[in-house]
């Protein structure tokens, strides 16, 4: 008997079970027909951890593709910006904009020339390589937040390209790290420095331009022109292997690391005031061609602007020192530097090159004459011409090679002549090539037909490589 009350009580709670997943289900498909029939949006049931996750899906998708979204350019203060397809450009704004507005329907972007910048409220950071000051997260007169980053700028007027985030209303703080992302993507463009006026700095191996001076009033460079040395890199080198100044500056080092333009640098650098001046020694360190090149200078500035009793002078001083950046004057010094190269030493690079790079044809198996020629592309360097040959044998044909190394671009221009009994299985990624004649190959040797051929590397593709180009035809020699 108590066993058939315990299957009623069974019974009894299955019913309702069943009962009460009927009624629910009726009240949301009657609500479901209802918001249908009124156009209203229909609000679907999903478990909340699965809401989280779809909307951090969604979230994820929308801004970590950053290849998809649109990019600004500003030519005049001389950066670009990326930002997701639901932001777009709005009107210049006023005051000291110097840009369009970046909107969406939560946020704006504005870029502005920074005026009378208190640099001692904000933190140092790194931004896409780009050295930058953060200021601390504040609230804005809609409710919502405000954050804001500037950049040192030599084409801004106050020194700083100021960029400030402003969510429009409360609620859209979590989009921070929206704005993060964004600004992930900053950078200046690279300016193509002119530097017809500046001295040139020659040894037996390299050689180097610089500027006579600064161009400052108040930042001046104290030990100048710079001085260079380079040294093997060795196989366990690191920022961390280069050395200070010694006892020459005796103050603690600050060693760090930059990105310009694309280019890694070790730094080292120290300050030291005396009698009201600061002097700042600074040290860039580079690799190129398993050697390390590293420049030392000093520069010198009043360790308080103040001390001028005209208040011009002192906001004058005061803009300079801020916007004066040592890594833009070590990058564009160093991206003159170059090793005087020799006959002999580019065809020691051309044969470990050949050696490693992609087949024309028929191995190399020696290589010819090496020597330097007339500025073909005009860019202010001589270009060496290298010659190589491979063989397959008296009926095999073989493969004629040509090779212009360019000293100011480091780069390698490679065009070949082949004869062999099939066309060679070229990669097209790499390489192109023209069929110049096929027929029948010499008797004795009993192989059918053969083709001739002539393959360029790609580079020689582009329009400002023509003359390069049409130099390697005229010098590869018919078989």
């Amino acid at each position: 008997m108590f066993q058939d009350f315990k299957s009623e009580i069974k019974l009894f709670l299955i019913v309702a079970f069943v009962a009460v997943a009927i009624s629910v289900g009726g009240i949301l498909a009657m609500q479901y027909i209802r918001d249908l029939n009124q156009n209203r949006p229909i609000d679907i049931f999903v478990p909340e951890f699965f809401e989280q996750q779809r909307k951090q899906q969604i979230q994820n998708e929308s801004f970590t593709n950053v290849a998809d979204w649109q990019t600004y350019r500003n030519e005049e203060y001389g950066f670009e910006i990326k930002y997701p397809n639901n932001y777009f450009l709005s009107g210049s704004g006023s005051g000291t904009n110097v840009a369009p507005l970046i909107s969406s329907d939560y946020a704006t972007l504005l870029f502005r020339d920074a005026q009378g910048l208190n640099s001692s409220q904000a933190k140092n950071i790194t931004i896409n390589g780009t050295p930058a000051l953060e200021m601390s997260l504040s609230g804005n007169m809609d409710g919502g937040i405000e954050y804001e980053v500037f950049f040192k700028s030599t084409k801004a007027k106050g020194g700083y390209l100021d960029v400030l985030f402003s969510a429009k209303r409360k609620g859209y703080e979590n989009k921070l790290q929206e704005f993060k992302d964004i600004l992930s993507t900053f950078k200046f463009i690279p300016q193509e420095q002119d530097t017809s006026a500046w001295l040139t700095h020659r040894t037996g191996t390299y050689e180097f331009k610089y500027p006579k001076d600064l161009g400052l009033s108040y930042v001046r460079a104290h030990s100048w022109p710079p001085t260079i040395t380079v040294t093997p890199a060795g196989t366990n080198f690191s920022c961390g292997s280069i050395q200070g100044f010694g006892n020459r500056v005796p103050l603690p080092h600050i060693k760090e690391q930059v990105v310009m333009n694309g280019t890694s640098y070790c730094v080292v650098r120290a300050g030291e005031g005396a009698a009201g001046t600061m002097y700042e020694t600074y040290k860039y360190a580079v690799v190129r061609d398993d050697r390390v090149i590293t420049m030392e200078f000093v520069v010198r500035s009043p360790i308080s602007c103040s001390n001028y009793s005209s208040v011009s002078e002192t906001q004058k001083c005061q803009s300079e020192k801020e916007a004066f950046n040592p890594a833009t004057l070590a990058d564009q010094i160093l991206s003159t530097f170059r090793f005087i190269e020799t006959p002999e030493g580019v065809k020691n690079k051309v044969t470990r090159y050949l050696a490693n790079t992609y087949d024309f044809g028929y191995e190399v198996e020696s290589m010819g004459e090496s020597k330097q020629v007339e500025d073909l592309d005009g860019d202010g360097y001589e270009e060496f011409l290298v010659t190589a040959s491979g063989s397959g044998g008296s009926c095999f044909g073989g493969t004629n090679y040509r090779v212009l190394y360019s000293p100011k671009q480091q780069e390698y221009f490679v065009g070949a002549r082949s004869i062999m009994p099939s066309l060679h299985n070229v990669n097209k990624e790499q390489m192109f090539c023209t069929i110049l004649e096929q027929g029948q190959i010499w008797e004795s040797c009993k192989l059918g037909q053969y083709v001739e051929y002539t393959c360029f590397s790609n580079n020689l593709k582009e329009g400002e490589s023509a003359v390069l180009k049409q130099y390697l035809e005229r010098t590869l020699e018919k078989f």
